[in-house]
């Protein structure tokens, strides 16, 4: 296995990289926390203390995820043609305007703009991120500090969201508002974080070439050519939405993120409807989840070694999703006791599988994004995750839970068939850049 550099050591002209980490970790910290506060509150707010119809929110949610879909390729464009750090802040500094527009807000069309606002930016931050990662770490450090970033926000949600719910047990106007005013605050927090860390970044891009992360030992290496993308020092790689490869390859990591719509829409739906388990077996289910899935990021973050295993790590995530499917499918001819101990070790198996595609998805994306158009590809590889969170439900609930048994042999199918197309593009690409 190879050992990566110490991620606190300093690359040449840039600052150590544990205190990047550091810096990201406490502003991905306030501003989760915020965003935990807010995520429970925010739809039960405007409908049962504002007093908005619940249709009329849902479908102004509805529209704004669709333009949640087509604006991270814009925004990444513009981060890469005027600079990253000062759209990723103005982004941050708008979505904490909304936010408190939404403390103050009574009137449904004010309501319905903001939300359009909100959702449309909330896409690109990610991506906005990750490139910002990209740009202030070497190769060795990029995925780890992910991992480490992943763990402290989901460690400040889940806080944040209890906290919420909390605040809405009261049935306070001034107190549920003040928790859309915090999460408005902890943008701009987290705006000045990255403020702070960019500050010298543009100029260093300009002086510094990127060599890129492309790895022998994994699936991810890019092509030089401008049919894709390339290793992240290309800079002849074409508009990413003329690149049909790289498209093709956003489209299979779609259908494995799959695993994030099972674990919040479809499990506990299967759980409590077919298999007849109580909801509160379901919820400490899924406590389990989110605590195994904070351990195991800190576990990747502190690792040496993951991006020389893209693809043994690739696969091991497709045949734990495979063997999940399995064990639902079986599941149901289980007594309860047996029931709910398999259901137990399902959940395990889909939360180390779902974290280790996160490993390889950030690797992926972190080789093939070039870089003069890292933004821009960036925010096209998240649109698989986008996209998913749009039809995945829809598929899930209307496929995988209206067919039972099959239905769970169809989405292992889908997993299987996804991780061979994500590794075999990517091992197409690779092949493309090695000499005749």
């Amino acid at each position: 296995m190879t050992v990566l550099s110490d991620p606190r050591t300093p690359r040449p002209g840039r600052p150590a990289a544990a205190s990047h980490v550091r810096w990201l970790g406490f502003g991905a910290a306030v501003d989760s926390l915020g965003t935990g506060l807010s995520t429970v509150v925010v739809l039960l707010y405007f409908v049962r203390i504002v007093g908005f119809d619940v249709v009329s929110v849902t479908a102004a949610m509805s529209v704004g995820a669709v333009l949640g879909l087509l604006t991270p390729i814009p925004v990444g464009r513009l981060a890469d043609r005027v600079g990253l750090v000062g759209v990723y802040v103005g982004a941050l500094c708008l979505r904490g305007v909304g936010f408190l527009g939404y403390a103050l807000v009574d009137d449904y069309a004010w309501f319905f703009g903001i939300t359009l606002l909100l959702m449309g930016l909330e896409t690109t931050t990610s991506s906005l991120q990750q490139s910002l990662v990209a740009g202030l770490l070497d190769e060795a450090g990029r995925v780890r500090a992910m991992s480490l970033i992943s763990a402290v926000r989901n460690a400040a949600i889940g806080a944040g969201t209890l906290l919420g719910g909390l605040a809405l047990a009261t049935d306070s106007r001034l107190v549920n508002a003040s928790l859309l005013a915090v999460n408005g605050l902890s943008f701009f927090v987290f705006a000045a974080v990255v403020a702070r860390l960019g500050r010298r970044l543009d100029d260093e891009r300009k002086r510094t070439p990127d060599p890129g992360s492309a790895d022998p030992g994994s699936v991810d290496a890019g092509s030089a050519d401008p049919g894709s993308a390339g290793p992240a020092g290309t800079t002849n790689a074409p508009p990413v939405l003329r690149n049909l490869r790289f498209l093709a390859l956003v489209g299979a990591n779609g259908l494995l993120f799959l695993h994030d719509s099972v674990l919040n829409e479809l499990l506990p739906l299967w759980m409590v409807t077919a298999i007849g388990l109580s909801p509160v077996v379901m919820s400490v289910l899924l406590v389990v989840n989110t605590a195994l899935s904070v351990g195991l990021q800190v576990l990747f973050g502190r690792m040496n070694g993951l991006v020389s295993r893209t693809r043994e790590l690739l696969w091991a995530s497709v045949v734990l999703l495979v063997v999940f499917c399995a064990l639902c499918v079986a599941v149901g001819r289980m007594p309860t006791g047996l029931a709910v101990a398999v259901c137990a070790l399902a959940v395990v198996l889909l939360t180390i599988a779902e974290n280790i595609h996160s490993v390889v998805s950030w690797e992926v994306s972190f080789a093939w994004a070039p870089e003069a158009r890292r933004s821009e590809y960036m925010a096209a590889f998240s649109m698989g995750y986008g996209l998913q969170r749009v039809v995945g439900p829809v598929f899930l609930i209307g496929v995988v839970l209206a067919r039972g048994d099959l239905g769970w042999l169809v989405l292992g199918a889908v997993f299987a068939l996804a991780g061979s197309g994500f590794g075999a593009l990517s091992r197409r690409a690779k092949v493309t850049n090695s000499p005749a």
